[in-house]
């Protein structure tokens, strides 16, 4: 195994399992209390400037996607490829809902009753996925041995 190999293999296998934690705990967290990340988007709906958290957050998953870009060729792997195309996915609707700031917090300030289900259910999703993702990192260590 090459050093860049090497490099790639340690890089997924980090990746896979802190984003499946970091999923984990946020679902968990949305799924029972809902209440503190919607009290966060009706306060930042009444801003004018896009939630800077979620920015943040955006910014640094953008940016670990185009490192498993460039991983996922070292050596090629369809695996972690179709992850990175799925996670370029979730940037780019995460980006245009951003992007549409302006017509998304009317929605909210128009939907706040509805805002803790759908909190519920896209802590549920996350749940879901950080399974899956645990699931890869399983697939990463088995074909790594």
């Amino acid at each position: 195994m090459t050093f860049i190999e090497g490099l790639s293999y340690n890089w997924f296998l980090l990746y896979y399992f802190s984003l499946s934690l970091l999923f984990m705990i946020l679902g968990l967290a949305w799924i029972i209390k809902p209440g503190a990340f919607g009290d966060y988007l009706v306060i930042s709906s009444r801003q004018e400037k896009r939630p800077v958290a979620l920015v943040i957050m955006l910014r640094y998953f953008a940016l670990f996607t185009l490192l498993s870009l460039f991983f996922s060729f070292f050596p090629f792997s369809w695996i972690e490829l179709v992850f990175t195309f799925w996670s370029f996915g979730i940037v780019y609707l995460g980006g245009s809902y951003l992007l549409r700031w302006e017509i998304i917090r009317d929605i909210i300030v128009e939907k706040k009753s509805q805002l803790n289900h759908m909190i519920r259910r896209l802590g549920a999703t996350m749940l879901a996925v950080s399974v899956l993702i645990f699931m890869l990192c399983l697939i990463h260590i088995d074909q790594g041995m």
